[in-house]
Formats: C-alpha cells, sequence, structure tokens
C-alpha cells in the first residue's frame, strides 16, 4: 500500500510517499516541490515521476513498524466483528432453511424478471395506446 502525503515543512511544499511492503517494512521517500503545488501539478508529477518516486522509496531502508503490518479496522467494523464471534454456531434446521433459501434464490430472481418485464410491456402498450388516440384526434 503507497501513501503520498503533501505538507508544508516551513520553507517549502514537501510530498513524502510512504510504501507498506507485505512482510511489515515501511519505506519512503521525500520530494521538495517548492511553491504550492495544485492538484493538476501532482496529477502531472504523479505521472511523470511516479516510477522514479517508487523505486526511490523502495531502494531506501527498510523500518519494521506494526502500523505497517495491520489495517485499522473502524470501530463499527471491530464491533461487527466481535459480535459475529460471540455467535452461537447454527443449528441444523437454520442450516437446512439457508440452503433452502439459497437454491431458490434464482428462481425468485427469474421470477422477478419475468414479471418486471411484463409490467414494462404492459406500460408501454398503454402509452403506446394514449399516443395512437391523441394522434387520432380522439
Amino acid at each position: 500500500m503507497a501513501v503520498s502525503t503533501v505538507w508544508f515543512d516551513g520553507q517549502f511544499w514537501v510530498l513524502t510517499l510512504e510504501i507498506c511492503a507485505d512482510d511489515g517494512d515501511l519505506h519512503a521517500t521525500q520530494l521538495p516541490l517548492g511553491p504550492e503545488p495544485s492538484q493538476p501539478e501532482l496529477y502531472e508529477l504523479m505521472n511523470s515521476r511516479g516510477n522514479e518516486l517508487l523505486i526511490r522509496a523502495l531502494r531506501s531502508p527498510a523500518v519494521t513498524t506494526s502500523s505497517c503490518s495491520s489495517k485499522a479496522a473502524s470501530p463499527k467494523r471491530a464491533s461487527r466483528k466481535a459480535a459475529n464471534s460471540e455467535r452461537r454456531p447454527s443449528t441444523a434446521s437454520q442450516d437446512a432453511l439457508r440452503l433452502e433459501r439459497d437454491e431458490s434464490a434464482p428462481a425468485r430472481r427469474r421470477e422477478r424478471r419475468v414479471r418486471s418485464y411484463k409490467e414494462r410491456e404492459e406500460i408501454r402498450q398503454k402509452r403506446r395506446k394514449r399516443a395512437h388516440q391523441k394522434h387520432r384526434g380522439h
């Protein structure tokens, strides 16, 4: 995962590129930008010198950190995960009902599609009939 940040160091605007490797190592590089860059300028910079920055960052010394190895979970996600882990295993009847529901899903989808098509055709026919009557002056 790569993260780029633009910040002001007191004298220049600086682009910092951080790369979290799969093994939990953090590689980083900085590029002084001078005056404050606009969004199009940053886009052009990343298009023209993005590969060079990535290579420079990957060649830099690695720092092992725990923030790279684990993704920060949102509080809601963490609470959902905790609630799911506390659930009791489902019973055989619940499993059977779930399987039945899963097996009947394609048939329900097909029926819903056919019903929707028929309703759309009916509406279309009514519109055509109304337009035809208006055209005839009735």
